[in-house]
């Protein structure tokens, strides 16, 4: 479930923010001129109402930044190495056509390199991972039949991207 990271936070929060905000101008505009009294300076309470407010909303995004900082996943060099990279960023995999021998082991490093959550599917050989943004994770497949397959990322701003898996004799 949403938010998982920091970009997935801040848009809906701005949206509530400026909508909270445009809420409590009107209402202090209906109430002053229900008084009759228009003032260019906020009273004591308002001023800290509205700076508890900040605070509140601050602390929001730096736990959200937090959570999505420690949320990162990499992998290390050793095992990248000899590993083919699959890299998801503006609607596109790179690259979106792979070929592996059947029953060798293939290692694969998913790299998403995007402002949002994808998920990296292969249904054929059961594979299923969610990638965070700017993660990467190591995926090991070692497919038993030939034949294509469809891999695909899903993700909820970019859309549905797909490459295909050439398993060869």
């Amino acid at each position: 479930s949403y938010p998982h990271s920091f970009f997935d936070f801040v848009l809906p929060l701005l949206l509530t923010v400026g909508a909270l905000l445009a809420a409590v101008g009107a209402t202090v505009a209906f109430v002053q001129q229900r008084r009759g009294t228009t003032r260019t300076s906020a009273t004591r309470a308002e001023q800290r109402t509205f700076g508890a407010f900040a605070v509140f909303l601050l602390v929001l995004v730096i736990v959200s930044g937090i959570l999505h900082i420690t949320g990162l996943t990499t992998v290390s060099t050793e095992a990248e190495s000899g590993a083919t990279v699959v890299e998801m960023k503006n609607s596109y995999l790179a690259p979106d056509r792979l070929e592996i021998p059947v029953g060798e082991t293939a290692r694969l490093v998913v790299k998403n390199n995007d402002f949002f959550v994808h998920t990296f599917e292969l249904d054929e050989l059961g594979v299923k991972h969610t990638v965070l943004p700017f993660s990467e994770l190591l995926i090991e497949l070692r497919p038993t039949n030939t034949g294509e397959f469809t891999f695909r990322s899903k993700a909820r701003m970019t859309g549905d991207m797909e490459g295909t898996l050439v398993v060869t004799q």
